[in-house]
């Protein structure tokens, strides 16, 4: 795949670079690309690859002006151009064009025109069900001072009980989780959008006050905080307290979806709610909407709040609107200069606030043409990081201001504390740790208690007095199984529920020890490895090629930090890193090139060249790869290519017509690795999955009745006489077998999600998987289950001596008519020898195999043996 500089990027880049060259205009040029990427994005004609060319190159500069040391607010300012930037990439086509972000919504039929429709991707399922595997709860901070938790929450809505507080009913909605219910004051949860396209929910209001009649619900959907990964299907509603949902009539061409924000419930019939181009209103509960502030394109409204009759509402481009009579008419405040958000409250008189990108707290004055002026002072730190997190509070004397961390004052600004901490890491940092990242914030009950949906989830914090800079926390959404997840790793020897690492986006990783979750420290986690010979030795990568290994008997349990390995060269964000399938004391990593180790599981050198070899793949920087043994292929920024031989030698591979693709599978059976399996990026109609046999040199199309979705990955069930593939796509699971030959949905209950990655354990016939918003599943991918019943011998085969003691296996077979193929794969699938049985007794040399669990699999025409034996 190769890195397309357009002409237009080299005109934009060297526009850019000689601005930068002046002295007063560097650090505005960097900024502006820095922080309009985005909205570049948006315009007509906009080029994917000019705008990441560019916005790299600005950063580049950025980093090169200060020798490579940022601060922590740009560290964060590049994290989120580079996950925008790995979200579109699978996406756009191969000229870099935009499409719609509900384009595969809309091929799977999840929308009609009127965003409507609620039912699955696909019609058919294979008969098993996936089941979630965690984590329900927050992992063991395993002394992790500011550990990781559950995920992102947007949004938070609760009904009082008024004779028992553990009637209360909670429920939250998640960026790309949906929604939740709890009917126990969030003792438990149960999800309630998972059938909906995209699951994401941006704000959810009622009708209702705290104590009284429940009233009805109505929730925006989208992600308006991140707006990089799920836009909105609209405004939908409940009457039943949030356990079913339907959509109202606020809808947009399928061509044109765009972000919902914040809203103003009135009463169970009137709504206002803030669009992309303006305030919409209805009074009939949805069935009509009206536009109320007509001729705002572009201006993305979001943050909204409301007293009585009077409205603030903010837009993304530094705009500030209000109006006085519940949304009838509106007037601007601020018109909309460039790029940033504001935080929006009411105080308990009905007085307005708003805090600005930079800081600034301004009281609001709503007579007239409406007008602003500063209160206090700036709070530092503040990094709202450009309005992705920011919220403000303003009650009983408090002011509270969150973006990254909380800070407060108890004198109207005049000085701040940072009592909402989530970078505590001692005692003696200020105030408590609470996760970092506040998107939307309220009050609770009486006096100073307020809500917090952030990054880790959901926070109830009570103050004892305005000037308390340690209040108390109450972590609220266990069970709330949202967590984003770029990688998965499993350990295959274990056969149980008990071994498994995630890496995650926000949430660092989760490491699964001895039947607990326990934390690690990644920052964004993007990579994860088992050794599945010695699976206390466990890897976890954070961006760009950042790696750690576990020290403890029990993994990572007791040392959430682990040891360094250092690195050979940049990696992308989010990186490949993969264990060889015959001996795992190898390891793969994609850095500036493909490396190779072969002594990552012992190594305490800090020298990355006494680790890592380069195999001079000649790809670029790897994307992703498949290693099976001996046979690599590899997805990279400079093209795709392919070794027989670990490396010594490369070839190209071609991409089949019109796409291009962006991830393999090996067969490691195949004779030099030749028959691969690969996906298309983007959505190019009926182009989806492919098949070589011969090592990439001509692709055979295999897409068959996929549905124009798009692709993630691609894993060949290894071991198998036939042929069983399964692909991960943005709405589930799909697999095709020797008797299923149409695609087909595997499982029910999982949720229209985005699958980033799969792993099969071949001990237990089960297939894991990551999802982004919703955590790690497992479903039983045991071939009669997926619609296949093979011809079993007439006579078993024997296998002995079991365990193995030595470099031999023996085979004996009842008769011998013709001959008998044999492959022996271990534990991950990995081949280790093949060949064909003759005679009535066979003895095969397994050449020093590792200790572990093998399988050998024997096919005389149409009849099967599958056994397991133990090398000790």
């Amino acid at each position: 795949m190769k890195t397309k500089i357009t002409f237009k990027a080299v005109i934009f880049f060297l526009f850019a670079f000689g601005l930068c060259l002046k002295m007063g205009a560097q650090n505005n040029a960097v900024q502006e690309q820095v922080l309009n990427y985005k909205k570049l994005a948006t315009k007509k004609g906009s080029n994917y690859f000019d705008i990441v060319n560019s916005t790299r190159a600005a950063f580049n500069l950025r980093k090169s002006k200060k020798k490579g040391k940022l601060t922590l607010k740009e560290i964060k300012e590049y994290k989120h151009f580079e996950r925008w930037a790995y979200f579109w990439r699978d996406r756009v086509d191969a000229n870099g064009a935009f499409p719609s972000q509900v384009e595969g919504w809309k091929n799977a039929g999840l929308l009609d025109a009127n965003y409507s429709k609620n039912n699955n991707a696909a019609k058919q399922f294979s008969g098993e069900s996936w089941t979630n595997i965690g984590p329900q709860t927050n992992p063991v901070p395993n002394d992790y001072p500011n550990p990781p938790q559950l995920g992102r929450l947007n949004t938070f809505w609760r009904y009082v009980d008024a004779g028992n507080a553990n009637n209360n009913v909670l429920i939250v909605g998640a960026p790309t989780g949906g929604i939740w219910k709890s009917t126990d004051n969030g003792a438990t949860w149960a999800p309630k959008f998972d059938t909906f396209a995209g699951i994401g929910i941006t704000d959810i209001k009622g009708s209702s006050s705290d104590i009284g009649t429940p009233g009805v619900l109505y929730a925006s959907t989208g992600d308006y905080d991140a707006t990089d990964v799920l836009n909105s299907i609209g405004v939908y509603k409940s009457t039943d307290m949030g356990d079913t949902w339907v959509a109202t009539n606020l809808s947009f061409d399928l061509s044109g979806a765009q972000l919902l924000g914040h809203m103003v419930v009135y009463d169970d019939n009137t709504v206002v709610v803030a669009t992309a181009n303006g305030i919409s209103k209805t009074t009939n509960g949805g069935t009509t909407w009206i536009e109320k502030f007509p001729g705002q394109t572009g201006r993305n409204f979001g943050r909204m709040a409301s007293f009585g009759t009077n409205i603030v509402v903010s837009d993304g481009f530094e705009g500030l609107s209000f109006s006085t009579d519940s949304g009838e008419t509106w007037a601007d405040i601020f018109a909309p200069s460039s790029g940033g958000k504001y935080a929006i409250a009411a105080d308990e008189s009905g007085n307005f606030f708003i805090q600005k990108g930079d800081g600034q707290i301004m009281q609001l004055d709503l007579t007239g043409a409406g007008s602003a002026s500063n209160l206090g002072v700036i709070p530092s730190p503040y990094d709202p990081q450009g309005g992705y997190n920011q919220v403000l509070l303003k009650r009983g004397g408090i002011i509270i201001g969150g973006s990254v961390n909380g800070n407060h004052s108890s004198d109207n600004g005049a000085s701040w504390y940072t009592s909402l901490n989530g970078y505590k890491s001692t005692p003696s940092d200020p105030g408590i740790y609470m996760h970092s990242d506040h998107h939307q914030a309220g009050y609770l009950d009486t006096g100073l208690s307020f809500w917090f949906c952030h990054d880790g989830g959901l926070s109830f914090i009570n103050y004892t007095s305005p000037t308390d800079q340690f209040p108390a926390e109450v972590y609220k959404s266990e069970g709330v199984i949202n967590t984003q997840v770029y990688t998965i790793s499993i350990n295959p020897s274990s056969g149980t529920n008990d071994d498994f690492i995630m890496a995650n986006q926000d949430n660092d990783a989760y490491s699964k020890e001895s039947g607990q979750w326990v934390s690690m420290a990644a920052g964004d986690g993007v990579a994860s490895a088992i050794d599945y010979t010695t699976p206390n030795i466990r890897y976890v990568g954070g961006t760009e090629g950042s790696l750690t290994r576990s020290t403890e008997a029990l993994g990572f349990t007791g040392n959430h930090i682990g040891e360094n390995i250092p690195k050979p060269g940049t990696a992308q964000f989010v990186w490949p890193l993969s264990l060889d399938t015959s001996n795992s004391t190898i390891a793969y990593g994609g850095f500036d090139d493909l490396y190779k180790s072969t002594n990552i599981s012992t190594t305490t050198s800090t020298d990355p060249n006494a680790i890592w070899t380069s195999l001079n793949a000649g790809a670029g920087s790897p994307i992703k790869f498949d290693n099976q043994g001996m046979n690599i292929a590899v997805v990279g920024t400079a093209g795709l290519r392919r070794t027989s031989d670990g490396g010594a030698t490369w070839s190209d591979i071609s991409q089949p017509a019109g796409v291009e693709i962006n991830s393999f599978s090996i067969d490691a059976a195949s004779a030099s690795g030749n028959t691969i399996y690969a996906t298309a990026k983007g959505y190019v109609s009926g182009s989806k999955v492919f098949k070589s046999t011969d090592g990439g040199a001509n692709w055979t199309n295999i897409s068959g009745t996929l549905p124009n979705i798009l692709m993630k990955k691609v894993l060949l069930k290894q071991n198998q006489t036939d042929e069983y593939l399964f692909v991960a796509t943005e709405l589930g699971v799909y697999y095709k077998s020797p008797t299923v030959t149409n695609w087909t949905k595997l499982g029910n209950n999982l949720p229209n999600v985005i699958v980033n990655d799969m792993k099969i354990n071949y001990m237990n016939n089960k297939m894991y998987i990551g999802t982004y918003g919703r955590g790690m599943w497992e479903i039983n991918i045991d071939n009669s289950t997926l619609g296949t019943k093979e011809t079993k011998f007439t006579v078993e085969p024997k296998i002995f001596p079991n365990p193995v003691v030595n470099d031999f296996v023996n085979v004996k077979l009842s008769s011998q008519t013709s001959k008998v193929d044999y492959v022996i794969y271990n534990i991950v699938g990995g081949a280790i020898a093949k060949g064909s049985l003759t005679k009535q007794g066979n003895r095969i040399n397994l050449n020093n195999p590792a200790k572990g669990v093998y399988i050998i699999k024997l096919n005389e025409g149409n009849k099967v043996s599958t056994q397991k034996f133990i090398v000790r």
